[in-house]
C-alpha cells in the first residue's frame, strides 16, 4: 500500500513541475531587475523591483531559467512616463510595428512597457545609452514629443536613476521621438 501511495505522489510531483515548466513559457516573461537610486532620482518613490515585459510576447527573446548572461546586460539610464491605460495602445502600435531592432547608439531611446504594482497607471519607459546625459529641458522636450506622437496624457515623468537590464522590444532614436 505504501508502495503505491509513494508513486502516486511521485507522479503527482512530476506532473506538477512539467506543468509548471509550461505555464513559465506561455506566460509574459517576469524578471526582477536591479534599481540603483542616483542622486537625481526620487528616493521616496522606488520603481516597483517586478516588472513585467509585455514586448516579450511579440519578441523571439526568451528569458532562459537561469537568467541573462552578464555580459548581455546594460546599466541605462531611465526615463518614466506614468500614461493611463487606455492611452497605452497607442504607444504599443507604434512600437510594435516597426518590427526591426536597432543597434544601441549615442542617439537610442528604447522603449519597453511595465505595469506597476497598483496596475492602474502604466510606466512607458525610455532607456538611454549609459553615457547620455539628461537634462530638465531634455525631458520636457521629450515628453512634449511623447504627447504629440502618441496622443498620450501623462500622469508624470521623471528620470529615475539606472537600470540593469536586457534590452529588447524596440528602440526610437533621438530625432526620431523628436521629429514632428
Amino acid at each position: 500500500m505504501k508502495f503505491f501511495f509513494l508513486i502516486i505522489v511521485f507522479s503527482t510531483v512530476i506532473c506538477t513541475v512539467k506543468a509548471q515548466k509550461l505555464t513559465a513559457i506561455g506566460k509574459v516573461s517576469t524578471q526582477t531587475n536591479s534599481y540603483n537610486v542616483s542622486k537625481d532620482a526620487d528616493a521616496k518613490s522606488p520603481y516597483p523591483l517586478k516588472v513585467v515585459n509585455i514586448f516579450s510576447k511579440f519578441t523571439n527573446v526568451k528569458p532562459t531559467r537561469s537568467g541573462y548572461a552578464k555580459d548581455e546586460m546594460h546599466i541605462l539610464p531611465v526615463v518614466i512616463f506614468n500614461i493611463k491605460r487606455k492611452d497605452l495602445k497607442n504607444v504599443l502600435t507604434y512600437a510594435l510595428d516597426r518590427n526591426r531592432w536597432e543597434s544601441l547608439s549615442d542617439e537610442s531611446f528604447f522603449i519597453d512597457c511595465f505595469v506597476n504594482d497598483g496596475g492602474m497607471v502604466e510606466d512607458v519607459v525610455f532607456y538611454l545609452k549609459s553615457d547620455t546625459k539628461l537634462t530638465a529641458i531634455d525631458l520636457e522636450k521629450i515628453e512634449s514629443a511623447f504627447k504629440t506622437k502618441f496622443q498620450a496624457k501623462i500622469t508624470h515623468a521623471e528620470f529615475k536613476g539606472t537600470f540593469n537590464y536586457l534590452p529588447f522590444g524596440d528602440s526610437f532614436t533621438v530625432k526620431e521621438i523628436l521629429a514632428p
